[in-house]
C-alpha cells in the first residue's frame, strides 16, 4: 500500500507540476503576445503620427509656394510690366530677376502676347543639370530667351548674363515655340491665377506647373519645376 501512496503522490506532484509549467508557459506567451500587440500598435501609431506631421509640414510648403507665385503674379500683372511705354526690357529684366533671387523654387519668369511674341528670364541655379540643358557655363547666372516673328520665320533670341547682369553670350535660333497654344496661356484668366496641371516644359523637357494670369496686353506666368520642388522639401 505504501508503494502505491508513494507512486500516487509522485503522479499529483508531476501533474500539479505539468499544470503549473503549462500555466506558467500559457501566461509568458500570452504576455509576450500583449506586448507584441500593443508594441506594434504603439509603432503603427507613432509611425501614423510621423505620416502625418510630414503630410501637415508638406502641405503647408506646398501652399506656401502656391501663394509666393500667386502673388508675384498679380503684382506683375498690376504693374502692367509687359507695357513697353512703361517699362524698357532692362527693366523688366531687373525685375524679373529680382523676384527670382528672392524665391529659390521659381524656375522662370516670362509672359506671351497674342501676336506670338515671347520673353522669359530663366534662373540657372533653380534645378540640377539645368546648365547643361541650357548649355551653360559655370559663371553664367541667368538666361533671357526672346521668341519673335511670324509663321516659319521665327527667332528664338538666347542672351547669357553672368551674376551682375552683365551680358556674356548670344545665340540666335528658327523656332517652332507658340505661347498662345500652350497650358499656361490657354487656361489663363483676367481675374484670377490660374494654376496648370503638371506639364511638360518645352525648351528643357522637364516636369512643371505654372501660375499665370491674364494681362490687358499679354499673358503673365511663373514656373516651378516639380522635381525641385520636391528635393526642397525632402519628398
Amino acid at each position: 500500500m505504501s508503494v502505491k501512496r508513494q507512486i500516487k503522490k509522485i503522479s499529483i506532484k508531476y501533474k500539479v507540476g505539468s499544470l503549473f509549467l503549462i500555466a506558467t508557459t500559457l501566461t509568458a506567451l500570452v504576455a509576450i503576445s500583449l506586448q507584441f500587440y500593443f508594441g506594434k500598435q504603439e509603432s503603427q501609431e507613432k509611425v501614423l503620427s510621423k505620416l502625418t506631421m510630414a503630410s501637415t509640414v508638406i502641405g503647408e510648403h506646398v501652399n506656401e509656394i502656391a501663394l509666393r507665385a500667386s502673388n508675384n503674379v498679380r503684382i506683375l500683372n498690376n504693374i502692367s510690366i509687359v507695357d513697353g511705354q512703361k517699362f524698357s526690357q532692362n527693366q523688366v529684366l531687373e525685375i524679373f530677376v529680382e523676384i527670382l533671387r528672392h524665391n529659390p523654387l521659381f524656375y522662370s519668369i516670362y509672359y506671351g502676347k497674342e501676336n506670338e511674341d515671347f520673353y522669359q528670364i530663366i534662373k540657372l541655379d533653380s534645378f540640377a543639370n539645368i546648365r547643361q540643358s541650357m548649355n551653360a557655363s559655370e559663371d553664367e547666372r541667368w538666361v533671357v530667351v526672346n521668341i519673335h516673328g511670324y509663321g516659319d520665320k521665327r527667332t528664338r533670341m538666347t542672351h547669357y548674363f553672368n551674376e551682375q547682369l552683365v551680358l556674356t553670350r548670344s545665340m540666335s535660333e528658327p523656332s517652332g515655340y507658340f505661347p498662345t497654344q500652350r497650358p499656361w496661356y490657354v487656361m489663363a484668366k483676367a481675374n484670377e491665377v490660374n494654376k496648370t496641371e503638371p506639364y511638360l516644359f518645352q525648351h528643357l523637357k522637364v516636369t512643371g506647373q505654372t501660375y499665370s494670369m491674364m494681362s490687358k496686353d499679354a499673358v503673365i506666368g511663373i514656373d516651378i519645376v516639380l522635381s525641385s520642388m520636391a528635393s526642397k522639401i525632402g519628398v
